[in-house]
């Protein structure tokens, strides 16, 4: 569960620097809310207000009062619809077809242009009606959900450049997934870890069915994740509830009967007959007229489909709203000018061979095409959900999205998941809003955060301490290889020279045996993990740098014994090519406190410019042998090397492939903080 990488949204850190404010807009097929954070962390996300009635949601959806008006209006769930002539409710489409023009049914708009009018209308209305809130375009950034869905992936960068066409904000796209899963960590108030002991998240919303698994245990660095989505949404059930309110007889017997018997009662020829009779007559024209509706099913179809879907779906919100206990009637005309009522009481909905949630429909998955119920599928994907994760564990499961408050959703989850502790969120609606707000403050301040923080720790990579580190390790691993194939050899072929020669000429010569060492592969693979076993030996100071940049923000440390991810192979390979130094100046004191005889009646003598002759050099290498003083020698090599893995680290071209290979490492360690942000 990754940080969000703001940059790549075409937003600049000088950029960021001037947010103040969080928009998340939770831009859902049914409905569409927003909350909003301060970026300093000083405060909760909070919902804002989307109309003049401060009501904190809307439907995704646009009407006009008549095709003349040039402006769109917004509306809350159960607004009266009959003074609107164009209603649009599915407009909301994945960013490949809507920049390809896709249509919506029924109209002469593209699903494109009714998205980014809908968008523009309620951003307007967030600066109209939230007194206060500051919305200078330079100060806030707006953060936009996508599902997880595979059919949306890789397709964040293409739906915020159309966001970001009607939107005077900076905008990021960020996965509804991660901020359910955030929201649902925000608000835990028990004393138990969520994420240590596995948790899945299972967001329902109107046009899809997402879930998140996630295990993250810091300390064993066990980390587990998974997810998917499938469109089993709510609003499925509102497309069944036409169905069978428009194309079945679905008024209540006793209703329609009660009403027959009501009307009866006022002709002359039942004047006098008892209520058993007039019941008999009536039921005896209750079943006519059903038989007759049955015929000619088709007059019955709704002359404006996406008014009666709002009709009754806001019945359904209340319905479910009631656990099952409302009983209302939706009044709509056909095609025909018939005006019809459907009722909507629990018969209409849960009846076990005739209610909307059993009633058969097709759902395609990536499984094929499903021919069960929304009870039956929902019930079905639950066990996917369960034989997908397997025996990964996870002790908690979080119900989310505005489908979970149907009532019998947890129903059928805790008899998939028994012995499971089943949390239903107790604001579905604004969840990933919410989410997203506190997630989207998180990843700001943490982006702007990590330049410095790696600025430390490359400081403390080049550090003196950690050179040390490393020319310790390069001492152990090719101090006898430099002074067996690069000094000694160069002392020995001094010794064998005819004529005169001077003792500086053995760093010469040292040098040349050196460059052509270097150039082999097995020396150059023992510096490279001296350099890559240096940064690992000293770890904690990598995590306590980490931790004191962003404790603040995640409010949670790292272990000292939390596993570095770092590429072991290419930190490696980021020496090749440039270790390639000879000894320096210096290399001439080993030559003279090697060759210089200690003590006696000559003392020290100055000896790397004095010219020797073959019995003297002879005499002076021979010594070297005969005195044991090779350990002595080899001591000059470290002094090389400390001066090698320097200048190693000085290039510009490896501080530059050092910091980009530590990047994804320290963006590893923020990411699993990043699970744990909320106490």
């Amino acid at each position: 569960m990754r940080g969000i990488d703001l940059l790549k949204f075409g937003i600049t850190l000088e950029q960021l620097k001037a947010v103040k404010t969080i928009i998340a807009f939770d831009l859902g097929h049914g409905e569409s809310t927003c909350c909003y954070t301060r970026v300093d962390g000083r405060m909760v996300p909070s919902p804002v207000n989307l109309d003049g009635d401060s009501n904190q949601k809307l439907v995704t959806a646009l009407l006009k009062k008549n095709s003349q008006d040039e402006q769109w209006i917004t509306l809350k769930l159960g607004r009266d619809l009959s003074f609107y002539e164009e209603v649009h409710t599915k407009f909301k489409s994945i960013p490949r077809a809507l920049n390809m023009g896709e249509m919506e049914e029924g109209s002469g708009y593209t699903k494109k242009a009714l998205l980014q009018a809908f968008v523009k209308e309620v951003l307007k209305n967030v600066r109209i009606y939230n007194e206060g809130l500051n919305m200078d375009p330079d100060s806030v950034l707006l953060f936009i959900g996508i599902p997880s869905s595979i059919q949306w992936k890789n397709q964040d960068l293409a739906y915020a450049d159309i966001i970001k066409e009607v939107s005077p904000y900076k905008v990021v796209i960020m996965p509804e997934s991660r901020a359910a899963l955030f929201k649902a960590i925000l608000d835990k108030k028990e004393n138990f870890n969520l994420l240590d002991n596995g948790l899945i998240v299972i967001d329902l919303g109107s046009s899809t069915l997402d879930w998140t698994y996630l295990l993250k245990d810091l300390r064993t660095r066990q980390v587990e994740s998974e997810e998917d989505s499938v469109n089993l949404g709510g609003g499925l059930i509102e497309d069944l509830m036409c169905e069978k309110g428009c194309f079945e007889d679905t008024s209540s017997n006793e209703e329609e009967i009660e009403n027959l018997c009501k009307m009866m009662r006022m002709l002359p020829a039942y004047i006098g007959k008892t209520d058993i009779e007039i019941r008999k007559d009536a039921l005896k024209a209750y079943e006519a007229g059903k038989k007759d509706r049955s015929v000619h099913a088709e007059d019955n179809a709704p002359k404006d489909l996406q008014k009666l879907r709002l009709e009754l779906r806001a019945v359904k919100e209340e319905y479910f709203d009631s656990e099952g206990k409302l009983k209302k009637s939706v009044r709509y005309v056909t095609k025909s000018g018939k005006a019809r009522n459907i009722t909507v009481d629990r018969s209409f909905m849960e009846d076990e061979k005739s209610g909307v949630i059993h009633r058969k429909m097709n759902l395609n998955t990536k499984d094929g095409l499903w021919t069960g119920s929304w009870y039956e599928d929902c019930r079905q994907l639950f066990r996917d959900v369960k034989n997908t994760i397997g025996s990964r564990p996870y002790k908690t499961i979080i119900l989310t999205g505005g489908a979970s408050k149907m009532g019998f959703v947890s129903k059928l989850c805790k008899e998939v998941f028994p012995g499971v502790r089943i949390l239903l969120d107790m604001n579905p609606s604004t969840c990933v809003a919410r989410g997203m707000a506190y997630a989207g403050e998180m990843d700001v301040r943490a982006t702007l955060a990590f330049p410095e923080v790696m600025d430390k720790i490359m400081e403390k990579i080049q550090s003196p301490e950690f050179i040390q580190i490393y020319s310790k390790r390069a001492v152990e691993l090719l101090n006898d290889t430099i002074y067996e194939e690069a000094i000694w050899p160069a002392f020995v072929q001094w010794k064998e020279l005819d004529g005169k020669h001077k003792p500086r000429e053995i760093a010469d010569t040292s040098r040349q045996k050196l460059t052509a060492l270097q150039a082999k592969d097995d020396y150059k693979e023992k510096v490279k993990i001296a350099i890559a076993e240096g940064v690992y030996s000293k770890k904690e100071d990598i995590i306590q740098i980490v931790n004191e940049a962003f404790e603040q923000i995640y409010r949670r440390t790292i272990p000292e014994d939390y596993k570095f991810t770092i590429d072991y192979e290419q930190l490696k390979n980021i020496c090749d090519g440039v270790i390639y130094f000879t000894f320096n100046d210096a290399f001439e004191k080993f030559i003279e406190g090697a060759l210089s005889f200690l003590g006696g009646t000559y003392g020290v003598i100055k000896t790397i410019d004095k010219m020797m002759d073959s019995k003297e050099r002879a005499h002076r290498v021979d010594r070297i042998v005969s005195e044991n003083r090779h350990p002595v020698t080899k001591k000059y090599c470290t002094k090389y090397l400390e001066s090698m893995i320097e200048k190693l680290l000085q290039k510009s071209s490896v501080k530059d492939q050092l910091r980009k290979l530590m990047e994804p490492a320290v963006q590893t360690m923020l990411d699993d903080l990043g699970a744990y942000f909320a106490e």
